[in-house]
């Protein structure tokens, strides 16, 4: 992700999440046959919400490394607000 992209109106509307203070973004393309199971995430989001996008970010919380191990990962959910974590290989925790 080494380049921002200005953001469109319509992404700035739609999923404002993704857009950063100065009007950029920075985009993520997904080839499904490299990642077939974050690509079936994606289209199952992309159903149920019509926004085929999905915010790829660090896992941590202030103070602690990012999560580098399924077990950092449940141990992140348990202590913090989020409210459910996808793990590879179909595994879907929440609170």
């Amino acid at each position: 992700m080494p380049i921002a992209a200005p953001a469109t109106e319509l992404a700035r509307r739609l999923i404002p999440a993704v857009v950063h203070a100065n009007g950029t973004a920075r985009v993520q393309a997904l080839v499904p046959g490299q990642n077939p199971f974050l690509a079936d995430v994606l289209t199952r989001f992309t159903g149920r919400t019509g926004i085929p996008v999905l915010i790829n970010t660090s896992l941590n919380v202030t103070g602690k490394p990012i999560c580098g191990t399924p077990e950092m990962a449940l141990e992140c959910l348990a202590s913090s607000g989020l409210d459910g974590l996808m793990l590879d290989g179909g595994w879907w925790v929440s609170r």
